[in-house]
């Protein structure tokens, strides 16, 4: 797992308890799933013009993922945290096709924030044009 987030996901200066990433990571314990991960924060069309990314998180229950070059790793799924307000598509497209680049058979998903149910929706098609038709999953996170 590899999380191109942002301060909804993780963020350092908070609590443990507060982590996404915490949360999936106890999750997968409970139903004695194996998950390894890394990921790091802030503004996608940063994250994206300064590939290839950063470990920027350690997440105490989440074993690192990445000990060597994203080819060489484990990564099996992507998941790119959408920002509030209209995300750059280009940006987004740069994320994921450079992620497929690297490990071709991971699966790729949105995290939606938002309120908006279509949102997600639109980009994820849009973006799996842009990547080959290779399918790109929402993962809502809005509250009902």
């Amino acid at each position: 797992l590899y999380v191109f987030g942002n301060a909804l996901v993780h963020e350092d200066s908070a609590s443990p308890e507060t982590s996404v990433l915490t949360w999936l990571a106890r999750l997968a314990a409970a139903a004695d799933v194996p998950l390894e991960g890394n990921g790091q924060g802030g503004d996608l069309s940063e994250q994206a013009r300064s590939l290839p990314p950063q470990t920027g998180w350690q997440i105490p229950e989440l074993a690192p993922v990445l000990q060597t070059s994203f080819r060489r790793s484990e990564i099996d799924t992507f998941i790119l945290a959408l920002p509030e307000g209209e995300p750059q598509i280009d940006d987004l497209a740069r994320l994921l096709n450079w992620s497929r680049g690297q490990r071709r058979q991971a699966s790729s998903w949105l995290l939606e924030t938002s309120t908006d149910p279509h949102r997600a929706e639109t980009l994820a098609a849009n973006l799996s044009a842009r990547a080959n038709d290779h399918p790109v999953g929402i993962i809502p996170a809005a509250p009902l």
